[in-house]
């Protein structure tokens, strides 16, 4: 699975879309569609390379087709990856895709549930271990969270977890199949996160069970909000997206 086997289920007629606008943040990157659609993915991207330009061919994703700007999914680089999602997301998190709510209304969790997180999503963490679950987090930023595991350890939590939970950023950064190839076990596995994208027929024949991203309800707001730093908190607070959720 990768952001190949999503692109593939895209249509000539979505591809074709144009880009009005893009704007890189600290959070998260934003991408425009002619249609007024707008798609989210986290900036991941934490180390430089020399020189001024984080992104060196700024200036040219406006104006683009959206077929064109996906193909920088085929980079290795996360700056790349995680533009390509955005354009990606903009075509498929749209109302047709999902249910407004919290997917946890819908999964069923029950006391001693063992669940891995591949990606701290720190509230979710907190109401399953308040529920008496098992939670192991796994974590390749510095967070400093007591949750979080030595990531020698996924694996075999992964083999013998009830529910996994993992963040739409591995996509970006290439982990999904990896983290997949331990989840057969799982009654439940959760793609989750704004970088999520909603399109559940790329995810048949994955362990994913269900989608949980995000669709953007003002779209000139949530450009506000990211270029001004914000992330998924402040994307929620001020009602510039919504939570969908959709069964794979």
């Amino acid at each position: 699975m990768s952001l190949e086997n999503c692109i593939d289920t895209l249509t000539d007629d979505e591809k074709n879309m144009k880009i009005t606008r893009a704007v890189l943040g600290l959070g998260y990157n934003a991408i425009r569609l002619e249609n007024g659609n707008v798609g989210l993915s986290a900036n991941i991207v934490r180390e430089r390379q020399g020189g001024c330009s984080v992104f060196k061919e700024a200036g040219t994703i406006s104006g683009s087709r959206a077929g064109d700007v996906l193909k920088l999914g085929e980079r290795g680089d996360l700056m790349s990856r995680s533009i390509c999602l955005a354009v990606l997301n903009a075509l498929t998190n749209t109302a047709e895709s999902g249910d407004e709510g919290e997917v946890f209304d819908l999964v069923r969790v029950e006391e001693g549930d063992r669940v891995v997180m591949v990606g701290l999503i720190e509230p979710v963490a907190a109401m399953l271990k308040k529920k008496g679950c098992e939670v192991s987090v796994y974590e390749d930023r510095p967070v400093g969270h007591p949750m979080v595991e030595d990531p020698a350890n996924l694996p075999a939590r992964c083999a013998g977890a009830d529910i996994i939970i993992i963040t739409g950023t591995s996509l970006i950064n290439d982990s999904f199949d990896e983290i997949m190839s331990h989840a057969s076990r799982a009654r439940e596995v959760v793609l989750m996160g704004p970088s999520t994208p909603m399109r559940a027929r790329a995810f048949a024949g994955t362990p994913v069970s269900r989608l949980a991203g995000s669709r953007v309800t003002d779209p000139d707001l949530s450009f506000t909000i990211v270029m001004e730093g914000g992330g998924t908190r402040e994307l929620l607070r001020h009602g510039a997206m919504v939570k969908i959720v959709s069964r794979v």
